[in-house]
């Protein structure tokens, strides 16, 4: 029996861009480990998910890149280490709700400004996550490395626009469903 609902098809679609993504964290994870694009990944939600698959984004990707740190990579299971996981799967779910709100915020406004906007709210907020983390759990006692916060922001801006030419890509080719402003409840 052929399905012709469209709601389906969109379904299905959903579900394939959610994997794909998830997917992509998961390759991103293995030369970036802990330094993965998180806001990136979170910031293409916000700009084209609804709020549900936005959240289920920004989860899948924690989620993926723990099993790459901790079961590919060999993260110890050290009560830091797993602290910093936590932290991260909170800065994850901050930055996506960060890319949801400034994609609301931008919806009228030029695609440039939005993507922009979008961008870097998910960056801001991963960062002061993570700066709150390291102000309780480095050792060095460097909140704000320039350094690190500069080759952090280069992956995630690298990243972000392939994740950007992925969507396109995907779109052409049915897989991704088309994109809609992120409602906002």
């Amino acid at each position: 029996m052929n399905d012709t609902n469209p709601h389906s098809n969109e379904d299905a679609r959903r579900w394939a861009w959610l994997g794909l993504l998830t997917a992509a964290s998961v390759v991103l994870s293995l030369p970036f480990s802990c330094v993965a694009p998180f806001a990136a990944l979170v910031a293409l939600g916000g700009l084209n998910m609804e709020r549900r698959d936005a959240f289920l984004l920004a989860a899948g990707v924690f989620i993926a890149n723990q099993a790459v740190g901790f079961g590919i990579l060999g993260y110890s299971f050290k009560t830091s280490t797993i602290l910093w996981g936590i932290a991260m799967g909170i800065g994850a779910l901050i930055a996506a709700w960060a890319a949801l709100e400034a994609a609301h915020l931008t919806r009228a406004k030029a695609p440039a400004l939005r993507i922009a906007f979008t961008f870097a709210s998910a960056f801001i907020a991963w960062e002061a996550v993570m700066a709150v983390t390291r102000l309780f759990l480095s050792e060095s006692g460097h909140v704000i490395d320039p350094n690190l916060t500069g080759r952090i922001l280069a992956i995630n801006a690298g990243c972000f626009v392939l994740l950007l030419g992925l969507q396109f890509l995907t779109e052409r080719a049915g897989i991704a469903p088309h994109r809609k402003p992120a409602p906002h409840a």
